[in-house]
């Protein structure tokens, strides 16, 4: 298990998710005998563990794959003390989960797994249904053998998450903290950390967590009970958040406009100087006069580019053209409008013009 996970998992299950006993064993201390000893001995004696307890075993380590003679693959765990090029003469299969689990006499067991290749543990899916007090009258009555993994079968699994973690780690216990608490009864199933897990852990990494259960399992399903404080902490720290992303957002809206603004400004007052500077003209010029204030050549602007939009959606590409063109005249300073006139341009093959404006667009 790694450092971080020393003092986090341990802690929450005793503070936040009401289990009572822990053993713990890390690095060194994690050999075959040792882990076979816990989960064949410790956990398969009645004296120690009784039916109305819930078993919930956490794995993070190394895990490896071999190919079968009649096909498939055979995954496992791999201790401490397995030896680099012999991994099978100490590594426990992951086959041999189903024996483990079928051997404890307590009603309810969850193992989760974080290792590569820890999808060859599952023998049948899981199923997400209904988070009702009756539905978990009926689970608690149950007999659970459940398993969440890192990834599929075939998948090895991204380490440097958030905080220390494994991405899947850090899912993991973002979920039991409430966020996989999709009906906010105050308890989370296994069923919904797995539906919680999936998505958000592939949206990261190229890894596809896998729920399921394991032989023996007469549908019942292993339940949390989250702390109701640990749960008010998260919404108010999300909201936080949120609310300081959308500070932060608006101020760069703010200022972004008050930039274009102060560009348009000194734009108008160089033009009116040259206007003053030069001789009278008696052809009256054909583009659209320049209004006094830059407020006034931003709504212009934006008028025009929601002109050349229609006649774009319409593909009358000439007309979309030259709203965009004077668009961009009265201001240069919009990236969106920029980027609109010089896509126009490239579907009339005015390459190189259109090259031109979208090498403006991108030094924005």
């Amino acid at each position: 298990m790694p450092s971080m996970m020393r003092k986090v998992l341990p802690r929450r299950c005793i503070k936040n998710w009401g289990f009572q006993k822990k053993i713990l064993f890390y690095n060194e201390n994690a050999t075959r005998e040792r882990i076979t000893e816990v989960l064949g001995y410790q956990l398969a004696n009645d004296k120690i563990i009784k039916e109305e307890d819930r078993v919930f075993i956490f794995y993070a380590g190394h895990g490896m794959t071999r190919e079968l003679v009649m096909g498939g693959e055979l995954g496992y765990i791999i201790p401490v003390d397995a030896e680099q090029g012999k991994f099978q003469n100490k590594a426990i299969s992951m086959s041999l989960f189903d024996d483990f689990s079928r051997l404890i006499p307590a009603k309810h067991v969850y193992f989760v797994m974080d290792s590569c290749y820890s999808g060859l543990a599952l023998t049948r899916s899981g199923m997400s249904v209904g988070q009702s007090s009756h539905y978990l009258t009926q689970v608690t009555q149950r007999r659970a053998r459940q398993i969440l993994t890192a990834g599929g079968a075939d998948q090895q699994v991204a380490d440097n998450g958030p905080g220390g973690h494994s991405i899947f780690t850090w899912t993991l216990l973002q979920g039991l903290e409430g966020l996989a608490d999709t009906d906010n009864n105050g308890y989370v199933t296994a069923s919904e950390l797995g539906t919680y897990v999936a998505p958000v852990v592939s949206s990261y990494a190229d890894q596809t967590p896998a729920f399921g259960n394991l032989m023996g399992s007469r549908g019942g399903d292993f339940v949390f009970k989250i702390d109701a404080d640990a749960v008010a902490q998260i919404n108010k720290q999300m909201v936080d958040e949120t609310a300081s992303i959308e500070a932060e957002l608006e101020a760069l809206r703010n200022n972004t406009q008050a930039i274009v603004k102060r560009r348009l400004e000194l734009q108008v007052a160089l033009e009116q100087a040259r206007s003053a500077s030069e001789a009278p003209v008696t052809e009256v010029a054909k583009a659209t006069p320049f209004k006094k204030t830059s407020e006034d050549r931003i709504k212009q602007a934006s008028e025009l580019n929601a002109s050349a939009l229609k006649y774009f959606k319409m593909k009358k590409f000439k007309k979309a053209k030259a709203a965009w063109k004077e668009a961009v005249r009265l201001n240069p300073y919009n990236p969106t409008i920029v980027n609109n006139y010089a896509f126009v341009l490239d579907q009339l093959d005015e390459n190189k013009e259109a090259l031109k404006w979208y090498l403006k667009f991108h030094r924005f």
